[in-house]
């Protein structure tokens, strides 16, 4: 594997995301290590492995580390230029708002309102300009991870949308929904300035979050009886946890006709005590020894 994947580096193949994340970390473990920032080919997987080793961080840090050691300090200050330009770069798209293509267009959409917020919740708080600035970086940089982890999806699917008809509801889980889910409900670090139910699930594998997704929607529906959906929300335990998943009707159209979807809006750990207490006074059925749903 190793060999063919260095083939196609050498001779400038186009990579998708997924192989160019997975080159740009076993490429400096070969024997001689092979620097990957010297390929453009590689440039969205060297942004990987710099935004999760720094993105606690963006401006560096004294004890900073690989997965092996310690980074040296010269070593990081290259790594945080290499960072500081893929912010200015990701920030021009960011503030674009004509994309065709349509993951951009929704990621786009998403961060410009992510900054209106922060800029509306942090006004008149006192904090200084460089405090202002590292959290508007921190959530551009964001932004473009999960631009890319979600074109990673598509990529892998081969399709744009997952189109499920269960009980006679068009249920569309799509890039709007792996967006909203994964930027406002799994880096609470990155969100303080949202009001929102923040968990970081490691029961939940972000890289496989579209099967996740259908394999809880088509399950609800093969245990649970149609008269119960209620068209918003179903609510499931997996792995002990209790978690949400919300729906919002969409106006399709298809020529001269249209029809409604269901959207899935977002996925969440539920913790605020008032919906506990929701999900509390309803009643349970198992559908595997992992997983059960609330009707």
């Amino acid at each position: 594997m190793l060999g063919e994947l260095l083939d196609m580096v050498s001779n400038g193949d186009k990579l998708t995301i997924a192989e160019s994340c997975y080159a740009a970390v076993i490429l400096p473990l070969s024997v001689p290590p092979i620097d990957p920032r010297l390929f453009p080919e590689l440039e969205n997987g060297v942004f990987d492995v710099l935004y999760h080793t720094y993105y606690s961080y963006l401006n560096g840090h004294p004890k900073a580390r690989n997965a092996f050691e310690l980074i040296p300090a010269e070593k990081q200050r290259e790594d945080v230029i290499l960072l500081e330009r893929h912010y200015q770069m990701w920030k021009v798209e960011i503030e674009n708002e004509r994309h065709s293509e349509e993951v951009k267009k929704h990621v786009a959409a998403e961060t410009r309102q992510q900054l209106r917020e922060h800029k509306k919740l942090t006004a008149n708080r006192g904090l200084g300009s460089n405090k202002l600035e590292y959290d508007r970086k921190s959530i551009v940089l964001q932004s473009k991870m999960i631009y890319l982890k979600v074109a990673e999806f598509y990529q892998e699917l081969g399709i744009l949308k997952q189109d499920l008809t269960r009980c006679g509801n068009e249920i569309w889980v799509d890039s709007y929904s792996y967006i909203h889910i994964l930027f406002r409900h799994y880096f609470p670090s990155l969100n303080t300035h949202l009001q929102k139910d923040y968990h970081f699930d490691q029961s939940i594998n972000f890289d496989n979050l579209p099967s996740y997704m259908r394999q809880f929607i088509s399950r609800y529906f093969t245990t649970i009886d149609c008269q119960c959906f209620n068209r918003k929300s179903i609510y499931l335990r997996y792995r002990g946890t209790v978690y949400a998943m919300y729906f919002e009707p969409k106006q399709v159209f298809t020529g001269r006709s249209k029809r409604t979807v269901l959207r899935l809006e977002t996925f969440f750990h539920v913790s605020v005590a008032s919906l506990v207490n929701h999900v509390n006074q309803m009643s349970e059925k198992q559908a595997s020894s992992e997983l059960s749903f609330f009707y």
